[in-house]
């Protein structure tokens, strides 16, 4: 049994940068220098940040605002509340990293060796009987009101966040606003799909750990072919891949309703997976051994051989 001082002791994921760039992996380009660094470097996603597994201390107060105390290793430390993850997004991170290994469509990570892989199998071991962690019930329970979101959030109250952010649920379903454009701004026809963050960390028209949509744009923009611009879908034309920040709070509503969408077709997504899955490891279970097998036949063999040498040696009295 866990002690008072051992439940009030959690294990969570702590932001470390790749090299010398502190920059947190949500925090968006903000000028032309470092968007060039971002995306023509591809200074971005698990090639910028990386994470460290970590004991988070519920028990013990930080002396500074914000901060949280954890221990890395045998270090403790005093870190920014922003920069500790669930220690299911650690893990969500790390299966993402490892299943598009290869892919040219998703960002790399030479970070992950040996060692993460061994955690992430032994977090399989114990939740799921060694098949993929889920990920839709986890935003289903933890994100559907929350956001994902920039270094720096203004909602339409001038009201300001960092990285998370609550999304109220309204009784009803709010229509798609109308929009204007002006200063930059286009109108939106509608958020198309929804990726969360450990997904869009990883993948090469996002890399920033915010939540993303893809975002279909309204006419005459929605027959552009955005495939070749950084952020732009390549299955459609007319749409990019958004981050949270730069979507209104007006669009809440729309948030919350993609979360449900892409929630309901990733958990149908996971239980084909798992039934596949279960029904190839029930097929090898069936499947006869060959080596076995050929070895018993040559037991078999070998022992009516002795049986028949000891009949002839034993009849000729």
């Amino acid at each position: 049994m866990a002690t008072g001082a051992e439940s009030k002791r959690v294990m969570g994921w702590l932001w470390l940068p790749v090299g010398s760039d502190n920059t947190h992996p949500a925090e968006t380009p903000k000028d032309e220098g470092t968007a060039s660094k971002r995306w023509a470097q591809n200074l971005r996603g698990p090639r910028l940040a990386r994470i460290t597994p970590v004991t988070v201390l519920m028990e013990k107060k930080a002396s500074k605002p914000n901060h949280v105390c954890v221990m890395v290793k045998d270090s403790l430390r005093e870190v920014p509340k922003h920069l500790v993850l669930h220690e299911r997004e650690g893990f969500l991170i790390i299966q993402e990293l490892v299943r598009r290994e290869g892919d040219s469509a998703f960002l790399k990570a030479d970070w992950v060796d040996s060692d993460f892989r061994g955690l992430l199998e032994k977090q399989r071991e114990k939740q799921t009987a060694g098949k993929p962690l889920p990920s839709a019930q986890y935003v289903q329970k933890l994100l559907i009101k929350k956001a994902v979101t920039g270094a720096k959030y203004v909602d339409d109250q001038g009201r300001e966040s960092s990285y998370r952010r609550d999304v109220p649920e309204k009784e009803e379903e709010e229509a798609l606003p109308a929009g204007e454009e002006k200063d930059g701004y286009f109108c939106i026809k509608e958020l198309a799909e929804y990726m969360p963050p450990w997904e869009a960390f990883c993948h090469s028209k996002c890399g920033f750990y915010q939540d993303f949509y893809k975002v279909r744009w309204a006419a005459p923009y929605s027959e552009i072919d955005y495939a070749k611009v950084e952020n732009g879908c390549t299955d459609e034309p007319g749409c990019t891949w958004e981050p949270d920040e730069n979507l209104p709070q007006c669009l809440d509503s729309l948030r919350i309703k993609s979360k449900r969408v892409w929630s309901m077709a990733q958990s149908e997504r996971e239980s084909t997976a798992k039934r596949k899955l279960d029904q190839a490891n029930a097929s090898d279970a069936k499947r006869p051994n060959l080596g076995m097998q050929m070895k018993k036949e040559g037991e078999e063999a070998t022992h009516l051989g002795h049986a028949a040498e000891t009949r002839r040696g034993g009849g000729g009295r």
